[in-house]
């Protein structure tokens, strides 16, 4: 998919499973999938067809544990960390509540910073021709926060494997924590357009859990 095209979403609700009751996405454009996503809803809406969960195809957890985060239990702030900026009106809906997007927009802010931080840098992509891609999010998100607040994150390895990164993100209004997001990454080399295996020893990952994802 690419910047302009017409896409299409298709949402409905699964009917079992250990995801029952939550909203299943598909985005498509020209008849190819582009996305998918998870969506744990405690107020399902009507009107959605009831589908079974081994029609959610690639919409399912893979490298990911789906779960809800308590977000008021107390972490650690990790090494690395940074300023935000302040909140701003558009970053919320007609109740207040943060949006999604504002959320993923704050992490690719993160994201940036920490793989900048390691030497994954335009200069980085330019001499060797490989870049990153996000194939994988997971985030929780409460409603602790208003316009004007400073925010701020910290961010974490929580996964390095052979071909693939996994970020932890914990975004903060002030001390309270207000989204945890968790991503996973490959490198892919730009020329082949495959995914490549990290090269470790050109960036400075601190390792995180062993082959937390393959």
């Amino acid at each position: 998919m690419r910047d302009g095209d017409p896409v299409e979403v298709r949402s409905a609700l699964l009917g079992d499973g250990p995801f029952a009751g939550s909203l299943v996405h598909w985005m498509c454009s020209d008849g190819r999938l582009s996305a998918t996503a998870l969506d744990l809803c405690s107020v399902p809406p009507g009107r959605l067809p009831v589908i079974a969960a081994d029609l959610a195809g690639p919409a399912r957890p893979r490298g990911l544990s789906l779960r809800q985060t308590d977000l008021a239990q107390t972490v650690t702030p990790a090494d690395f960390q940074v300023p935000l900026g302040v909140a701003g009106l558009s970053d919320f809906d007609h109740d207040r509540r943060f949006l999604d997007e504002s959320i993923l927009r704050l992490v690719a802010v993160v994201s940036s910073q920490y793989l900048n931080s390691v030497g994954f840098t335009p200069a980085f992509t330019a001499r060797t021709g490989l870049n990153r891609m996000s194939v994988e999010k997971c985030y929780s998100l409460n409603t602790c926060c208003c316009p004007g607040d400073f925010l701020w994150a910290d961010t974490k390895v929580t996964g390095l494997a052979r071909k693939s990164l996994v970020l932890c993100h914990d975004i903060y209004s002030g001390s309270v924590r207000i989204a945890r997001v968790e991503h996973v990454l490959v490198v892919v080399d730009l020329k082949t357009r495959r995914i490549v295996t990290i090269p470790r020893d050109q960036l400075a990952f601190a390792d995180g859990p062993p082959d937390a994802v393959s």
